[in-house]
């Protein structure tokens, strides 16, 4: 059987729509950033104090998160060389020496270069430094109840 050239790019176009809308070429909920404008939880989580922070770990471990944040102490991650990775301490919203906000306790791990594309070094930022954070949920540490995250990147504001 012969099929016309019309035919043909029917039948292309067909497969082409199919393959375009399954879900390996269309973004899933999992690869959203998750913020506290599309998501209850994280909204919940930052204002928490901490009381839900390894059930929202054991949900959305892997999962990128973004929000406002503000550096509380850092220090040089492993052996590395002076000003090349740290660990930040942070909490949620806006410095305040005096006050976490309602913040969970998390950890910036290995902080580098790459994260912080507006900086020639990470020494510049110090303690209460704010920051719009973008990070990978990794895991909850019991042992200093804190969670656990590897940074995508951080944004002076």
């Amino acid at each position: 059987m012969k099929f016309s050239t019309r035919a043909k790019i029917v039948a292309l176009l067909a497969v082409f729509l199919v393959v375009l809308t399954s879900s390996a070429w269309t973004a899933t909920a999992a690869e959203e950033i998750l913020t506290v404008s599309n998501n209850k939880d994280l909204a919940t989580l930052l204002v928490s104090g901490g009381r839900v922070s390894e059930a929202f770990v054991a949900k959305y471990k892997g999962r990128t998160i973004r929000f406002d944040g503000c550096v509380l102490a850092k220090s040089r991650h492993g052996d590395y060389g002076r000003h090349s990775r740290y660990d930040f301490f942070i909490y949620a919203w806006d410095y305040d020496e005096d006050d976490t906000n309602g913040s969970p306790n998390m950890i910036l791990d290995s902080v580098g270069l790459e994260h912080a594309k507006f900086v020639r070094d990470l020494a510049w930022i110090r303690d209460g430094t704010n920051l719009r954070i973008t990070a990978r949920v990794v895991k909850w540490d019991t042992k200093y109840g804190r969670i656990v995250l590897k940074p995508v990147s951080l944004e002076e504001r």
